[in-house]
């Protein structure tokens, strides 16, 4: 079985996230969905965990909003 989150790294997620992390939960690889449209904060958030998530050995993807929109609604 494999483990994945998907964090926005908005206050509730990146809460889940941290408490996986800190209670040494199985976790196999973080999802980020980035619609391009972020606040600031948040990509200076998730380069802080990008960092954590290295260190611990776990897969970090981020997923282009719109890539995914027009893979799935223009072809």
């Amino acid at each position: 079985m494999k483990y994945i989150a998907s964090v926005s790294f908005g206050k509730d997620s990146l809460a889940m996230l941290l408490r996986l992390l800190e209670e040494n939960k199985p976790l196999d690889e973080v999802v980020f969905y980035d619609t391009g449209m972020e606040f600031k904060a948040i990509y200076r958030i998730r380069d802080m965990v990008k960092f954590i998530l290295e260190k611990k050995g776990i897969k970090y993807t981020t997923n282009n909003f719109v890539s995914i929109f027009i893979i799935n609604f223009c072809i």
